[in-house]
């Protein structure tokens, strides 16, 4: 499977060649459609009839409704502003990487799938690790992880550091994220059985708009220095940090001394 994904990250550089960015869209539109499709089709309800919500979107704003006790909201807030490092790293490093520091379209889309893979392959580890230790402190290294690469990033290019530098910073920033987000997104769902479709949308409408925000100010200051970008990172990383420590940590603390 990591193998294919390669080649698919290759393939979009090789496409850069013979078409515009306009073309490559079109490219992505019809694999979109041919999904879609393919669900519509092939993905068919595996709950059980006696276990389904019913009740419609009255009832689906209810669900959202419930879910706001501080524990979630630590583990959603924490899950999608260190999801803004990974949205503020694809918002950017086209320009960083080739135009700041040379690299070509086909040497940009082989470090774009190997960072890609990474964050697949940080997923799995996280998986193993939920083995051996509690979930929340899988959470918590996660979030280390990506404070570190993006603190590195923001060092590296104020210092204006090597490309291989900045590589670097860049796979412990982003591959961190592959072990942040199935682990926030179990966390913040296992309270809520009933309402799980409900929490995990939820979870990822934050993803989304933390990275929305954070997106456009990675180019607030043009195309000429990637400052902006390790700011942006570093921040929205330690945010993330604090409301993990902040919210969901207390929560965690008060239910072992219970037990």
């Amino acid at each position: 499977m990591l193998r294919h994904q390669l080649r698919s990250f290759l393939f979009g550089g090789q496409l850069s060649r013979i078409m515009t960015w306009r073309g490559i869209f079109g490219v992505l539109a019809g694999f979109g459609a041919v999904l879609l499709i393919a669900a519509w089709l092939g993905l068919h309800e595996t709950l059980r009839p006696e276990r389904r919500v019913v009740g419609g979107f009255r009832r689906t704003l209810q669900g959202y409704n419930t879910l706001h006790d501080r524990f979630f909201v630590g583990c959603a807030l924490s899950s999608g502003l260190a999801g803004a490092t990974m949205f503020a790293y694809i918002a950017g490093s086209t320009f960083v990487l080739q135009r700041i520091y040379g690299m070509t379209p086909q040497g940009f889309s082989f470090v774009f799938g190997a960072i890609s893979l990474g964050m697949v392959g940080a997923a799995q580890g996280g998986a193993r690790l939920a083995l051996r230790w509690p979930l929340t402190r899988v959470l918590g290294i996660g979030l280390i992880i990506n404070l570190l690469g993006a603190t590195s990033l923001l060092v590296t290019v104020i210092s204006g550091l090597p490309l291989g530098v900045l590589i670097g910073a860049l796979v412990v920033m982003v591959c961190a994220v592959g072990l942040i987000f199935p682990t926030a997104n179990a966390l913040a769902m296992a309270d809520y059985p009933d309402l799980a479709g409900t929490a995990s949308s939820l979870q990822g409408l934050s993803q989304f708009v933390f990275g929305a925000v954070a997106a456009p100010l990675v180019g607030i200051a043009g195309e000429q220095t990637a400052v902006p970008l390790g700011i942006v990172t570093t921040t929205v990383s330690l945010c993330a940090m604090t409301s993990f420590a902040g919210l969901a940590l207390p929560v965690v603390r008060t239910r072992v001394r219970s037990h």
